[in-house]
């Protein structure tokens, strides 16, 4: 969506219509009212500890949830001063996401930023990664969070959220004994409720 800005600045007007990822079934236009984005903004504030300081590089589609309202628009509307919008290259990426506080990264991009020479030696402390689109396994979870970061697998962007089921995972001392023990299983980021807990409380 080239007119991602334009689309920001009418959504209290008219919504925004944005394309699923096709992990439901056949990809597939969903319109979000101007009342549905407002409640999904408000649990993705809360949910990602997003503030007006918050710092948002988007490097997925913004005719996507995970491009448009995950943390762009939620950002948009805190009145964030940094909100970078742009084309994702892997090498890249790696060198510029340090300058900032959350991002988005599809399976195949967290696969691709990994196999990058400089991924050995990042270091992502205290940056949130959100994932999504399409199944999210535990190595990359594991890769990502071992170089310090926040990494918040997410389902259901496109038909219920931008945040709807998801975990954060911030420590590899923890242990998640359900989840990693039944990954293989089911894959995370599908509606499995025993699986989907609230690790913090």
């Amino acid at each position: 969506m080239d007119n991602w800005k334009e689309q920001i600045l009418n959504h209290k007007r008219f919504g925004i219509g944005i394309v699923s990822s096709g992990t439901t079934g056949e990809p597939k236009l969903i319109w979000r009212s101007p009342d549905n984005l407002r409640a999904c903004n408000e649990v993705a504030i809360h949910a990602q500890q997003l503030t007006s300081k918050s710092k948002i590089l988007t490097v997925t589609k913004t005719d996507h949830a995970g491009g448009l309202l995950l943390q762009t628009l939620p950002a948009y509307t805190l009145g964030c001063k940094v909100i970078d919008v742009e084309k994702f290259n892997p090498w890249t990426f790696i060198k510029k996401v340090k300058g900032y506080t959350h991002t988005f990264l599809t399976p195949e991009q967290m696969k691709a930023v990994m196999m990058t020479k400089g991924f050995r030696d990042c270091d992502l402390t205290g940056i949130r990664i959100l994932g999504g689109s399409n199944p999210v396994s535990y190595d990359m979870i594991e890769a990502f969070v071992s170089k310090g970061a926040l990494v918040q697998p997410n389902w259901g962007m496109s038909e219920i959220g931008p945040i709807a089921i998801n975990i954060v995972f911030d420590n590899l001392e923890k242990t998640y004994p359900e989840i990693k023990n039944n990954f293989d299983a089911f894959e995370l980021c599908y509606p499995q409720p025993k699986i989907f807990l609230d690790v913090h409380q």
